[in-house]
């Protein structure tokens, strides 16, 4: 499972997070789990 939520304050300026989820194929038992920001600016020189 990945989720993405997108927030962008600014132009080609985001702010993400990403959540991210993986199971085992035999049982529904969570394997990986993940919480990732990420935050992208444009700086116009």
């Amino acid at each position: 499972m990945n989720t993405r939520l997108q927030y962008r304050f600014a132009p080609v300026s985001d702010f993400f997070i990403v959540y991210t989820e993986n199971y085992f194929s035999d049982v529904l038992r969570a394997k990986n789990r993940a919480l990732v920001l990420k935050l992208t600016y444009w700086f116009n020189i």
